[in-house]
C-alpha cells in the first residue's frame, strides 16, 4: 500500500512540473523585496526559470510576463534600479513575472555558461571586415563544438519554442490570459507568442520592436541617425573611416599589439547609437580621435578584441531561426559598400550556413493580431527605429505607438515612459502619441 502511495505521489509530481520557492530579490541600490522563484520543465532536459513579484491586490489584471532583450535573461533585470522601479509599479496592476527564457540565466541548460573562452584572436582581427569575420567564425565554431560535446541540440532553442514555453507557463499558473512586456529582442518572442497564442494574450507592450525582417540591421539606419545628430559629426566619421580603411591604427590590448581598422570604428559607432548610456559620449570621442587622441576609442577597440575569444551561441541560434529574406541580405551588403557608420559585419549569414542552422519558414507569414498593443520607440535609436515599429503595426489594428523624442534604445528605463506603460496596463488610453525627453547631448 505504501509503495502504491509513493508511486501515486511520484506520478502527480511528474504531472506538475511547476515549482515555486520563496526568494528575496536584492536590488543593486539596496532595496529588497519578497518574491517567488519558479521553475517549469518545458521539454526533456530543458527548464525555464522566472521570478514572480506578487501583485499588491487580490483583484488584479492578468499576470504580466517580462521578456528581456538579448538572449532573454530577465531575472537579473529585477536587480537594476530603473527596471525594478517599473516592475514594482506594475505590481499595482498584476503579478509581474521576470523570465529567464529557454537557454539562458537560471534556466537549464544555460548555454552562455557552456562555452569557455578560447585563445586571443589574431592581432589583425579588427583590421578589415574579412579578418573580423574569420575571427568571429572561429569563436562560433569553437563554442558550437563545446555545446555539441555536451549533447545539447541547438535546434531546440528557437523563438517558436520560446513562444510555446510562454503558453506552457500560462497553463501551469492557471491563468486564463497573460500580458506581455517585451524589450528589444524580447519582442521577437512576444510577437511569435501573439502569432501562435493570440487569444491567450490580454495586452502587450513592445518596446524597441524587432520584426521578422529586422534581424539584419540596415547600414543606412546608422548613417541617417548619425547625420541627424550632427552633420559635422557624420563628416568626421566619414574621414576617420576612410583613413582607417587605408591604414589601420596600431593599438594595444593588454600586452598585445593589435591593428584596428574601419570595421572597429563602425562597430563602436553602432554600439553607441544603440546604447542610451553610451550615446552622449559619441560627439566627444569621435572628434577627439580625429584630432589624434585615441584614448576613448582605444578602450572600445580593446573590449572588441577581447570579446573575440568567445561567442554567444544562443543568440546565434535564435538569429538563424528567425532568418531574413534574400532581398534583405542583398540590400544590407549593397548599402554597406558605401556606408560610413553601418556595415554588414554580422556573422549570422556565414555562421548559419557553417553550422547548418535552418530558418523557420513558418515565420515567413506577416503577423496579424487583434491584441491591444502599445509600441514604444525612440527617435535616437539606431537598433529599433520608429519606422520599424510602424511596419509591424500594419498587422495590429488595435495598437498605438508612443514615439519618444530624444528617446534611445533603453527609453523603457525613463520614468515618463514607465508611467505610460503602467497606465496602458491599467487599461487606460495610451494618451499622447509622442513624448519628449531632454536631449542626451550637452
Amino acid at each position: 500500500m505504501q509503495l502504491v502511495l509513493l508511486l501515486l505521489v511520484a506520478a502527480v509530481a511528474a504531472a506538475q512540473p511547476l515549482t515555486l520557492e520563496p526568494y528575496t530579490l536584492r536590488v543593486f541600490d539596496g532595496a529588497q523585496t519578497a518574491a517567488d522563484l519558479g521553475r517549469l520543465q518545458v521539454a526533456p532536459g530543458i527548464q525555464i526559470a522566472f521570478l514572480r513579484l506578487r501583485a499588491r491586490s487580490e483583484h488584479t489584471a492578468p499576470p504580466i510576463f517580462f521578456l528581456m532583450g538579448g538572449a532573454g535573461r530577465g531575472i537579473v533585470m529585477g536587480q537594476v534600479p530603473p527596471f525594478y522601479r517599473l516592475f514594482d509599479r506594475l505590481r499595482d496592476v498584476a503579478d509581474v513575472l521576470l523570465l529567464d527564457q529557454r537557454g539562458i540565466g537560471m534556466s537549464v541548460p544555460d548555454l552562455e555558461s557552456v562555452c569557455t573562452a578560447g585563445p586571443p584572436a589574431p592581432p589583425d582581427a579588427l583590421s578589415t571586415t574579412a579578418r573580423l569575420l574569420d575571427a568571429q567564425l572561429a569563436a562560433i565554431r569553437r563554442c558550437a563544438d563545446q555545446v555539441s560535446a555536451r549533447s545539447i541540440d541547438l535546434g531546440a532553442f528557437t523563438v517558436g519554442n520560446r513562444a510555446s514555453d510562454i503558453e506552457q507557463l500560462r497553463r501551469a499558473l492557471g491563468a486564463e490570459r497573460v500580458s506581455l512586456l517585451a524589450w528589444s529582442a524580447g519582442t521577437e518572442t512576444a510577437l511569435e507568442t501573439m502569432r501562435r497564442f493570440g487569444d491567450r494574450i490580454a495586452s502587450a507592450v513592445l518596446a524597441g520592436a524587432v520584426g521578422p525582417d529586422d534581424i539584419l540591421s540596415l547600414p543606412s539606419t546608422a548613417d541617417l541617425l548619425l547625420r541627424r545628430i550632427s552633420p559635422a559629426l557624420f563628416e568626421t566619421a566619414r574621414a576617420l573611416a576612410e583613413k582607417l580603411d587605408r591604414q589601420p591604427m596600431k593599438m594595444t590590448a593588454g600586452d598585445r599589439e593589435i591593428l584596428v581598422g574601419k570595421p572597429a570604428l563602425q562597430s563602436a559607432i553602432q554600439a553607441d547609437l544603440s546604447d542610451g548610456r553610451a550615446l552622449p559620449s559619441l560627439p566627444a570621442w569621435l572628434p577627439a580621435l580625429a584630432k589624434g587622441d585615441p584614448q576613448a576609442f582605444q578602450r572600445k577597440a580593446e573590449g572588441m578584441y577581447n570579446s573575440l575569444r568567445s561567442a554567444s551561441i544562443l543568440g546565434l541560434a535564435l538569429g538563424c531561426d528567425r532568418g531574413w529574406p534574400p532581398e534583405r541580405l542583398e540590400r544590407v551588403r549593397r548599402e554597406a559598400r558605401s556606408s560610413v557608420a553601418g556595415s554588414d559585419g554580422s556573422p549570422l549569414p556565414q555562421a548559419c550556413a557553417m553550422l547548418k542552422l535552418p530558418r523557420d519558414a513558418a515565420q515567413d507569414q506577416p503577423i496579424f493580431s487583434a491584441v491591444r498593443t502599445l509600441f514604444v520607440t525612440g527617435t535616437l535609436d539606431a537598433a529599433t527605429p520608429p519606422h520599424q515599429a510602424e511596419q509591424i503595426r500594419l498587422g495590429f489594428p488595435n495598437s498605438s505607438h508612443l514615439i519618444v523624442t530624444n528617446g534611445t534604445h533603453d527609453s523603457i528605463a525613463h520614468p515618463a515612459v514607465q508611467s505610460a506603460i503602467v497606465s496602458f496596463f491599467k487599461g487606460e488610453d495610451a494618451g499622447r502619441s509622442t513624448l519628449e525627453l531632454p536631449s542626451p547631448f550637452r
